[in-house]
This record gives structure tokens, C-alpha cells and sequence, in this order.
């Protein structure tokens, strides 16, 4: 039962780092990126409407700026995911490590004989 439970910490400390690697790697590569998400050539073709083609490069503006927000908060949540991940496999390693060091330093327990001389 205790090879079973050492092997079982091991392999979600595997996992859990291979899981944090990767969320950050998607996010750095998520915020890498950035330009082909929206198009940012939106074009209005008559002149006669120019306040009508103010208020279509207002909102062109903005929905860009949003884009490129909601990447960056995106791309820096997965990073903080991976992070978090990285940092609690670290934590369960470490607290592995301390359980069979405990267990590694007690007394080994032997069968008492019942014989008297």
C-alpha cells in the first residue's frame, strides 16, 4: 500500500507539472498571437458619410482594444493557472518527500519471539 501511494504522488506530480507547463506555454503562445484575431481593415467606402464613418471607426477602436484586453487577461490567466499548478506539484512533493523520510526513519519493527530460555 505504500509503493501504491508513493506511485500515486509521483505520477500527480508529473501530471500536475506537465499541466503547468503547458497552460503557460498556451498562454504565452495565445498572447504571441494577437493580430490575426479581428480584423482591424474594416473599411468604409463613401465620402458623403463622414460622420457615419467617425462613428465606424469609433466602434472599430474599441472592439479592437477589447480584443486585444480580453487576450491579454486570457493568455495571463492561463499563465497564472500553470503557475499555480507548477507551484502546487512542488508542494506535494515536497510533503512526499517529508512522509517517506518519516517513514524512513523509524525503528523497524521485528517479530518478537515468544521463546523463553
Amino acid at each position: 500500500m505504500k509503493v501504491l501511494s508513493n506511485i500515486a504522488g509521483i505520477l500527480a506530480v508529473v501530471i500536475l507539472l506537465v499541466t503547468g507547463i503547458v497552460s503557460i506555454s498556451t498562454g504565452v503562445d495565445f498572447k504571441d498571437n494577437t493580430d490575426g484575431y479581428v480584423r482591424n481593415d474594416i473599411t468604409f467606402g463613401a465620402d458623403f458619410y463622414t460622420e457615419m464613418h467617425s462613428v465606424t471607426e469609433d466602434v472599430k477602436g474599441r472592439i479592437v482594444a477589447f480584443n486585444g484586453d480580453f487576450i491579454d487577461g486570457f493568455s495571463s490567466m492561463f499563465t497564472v493557472f500553470g503557475i499555480a499548478c507548477i507551484g502546487f506539484s512542488m508542494f506535494v512533493a515536497m510533503n512526499l518527500f517529508k512522509t517517506n523520510i518519516k517513514k524512513a526513519d523509524e525503528p523497524v519493527k521485528t517479530e518478537v519471539s515468544f521463546t523463553q530460555e
